[in-house]
C-alpha cells in the first residue's frame, strides 16, 4: 500500500507482520488437526505453538539469502521449533496460504 494513502485499520491488516501472523495461525491450526488425526506425534502441536512466534527480522534476513518469502517463514519457524519443526509443512503453506489468504483475512479481521 502507498504509505500516504494508508489509514488504520487497513494499513495494519495488509502489513507484512499481519500476513505472517495469519500464516502462523493457519500452520498451527493445520498442525493441531494433523495431531488429532494421528499424522504427527502427540504433543507436537503444543511444542510448536509454545516455541514459535513471527520473527520478522529473522524472516527478512533468510529471505535476503534465499529470495522466497514462504520458505523463509517456514525456515524461521523450524529453527524456533527445534525437533518438532520437521512437521511444519511446505505443501500446506503453498496451497493454503498463497492461494487462500484473503478468505482467511476476511474471516478473522471482520470484527
Amino acid at each position: 500500500m502507498i504509505e500516504r494513502y494508508s489509514l488504520s485499520p487497513m494499513k495494519e491488516l495488509w502489513s507484512l507482520q499481519a500476513q505472517y501472523d495469519r500464516w502462523l495461525q493457519v500452520e498451527l491450526a493445520a498442525l493441531h488437526a494433523m495431531e488429532e488425526l494421528g499424522e504427527v506425534p502427540a504433543g507436537t502441536f503444543t511444542a510448536v505453538r509454545d516455541a514459535v512466534h513471527v520473527d520478522l527480522p529473522r524472516i527478512q534476513k533468510i529471505e535476503g539469502e534465499i529470495h522466497h518469502d514462504l520458505l523463509s517463514f517456514i525456515r524461521s519457524l523450524e529453527e524456533q521449533a527445534g525437533d518438532a519443526g520437521r512437521f511444519i509443512t511446505v505443501a500446506l503453506h503453498h496451497l493454503t496460504l498463497k492461494i487462500q489468504p484473503s478468505r482467511f483475512r476476511c474471516a478473522t479481521d471482520s470484527t
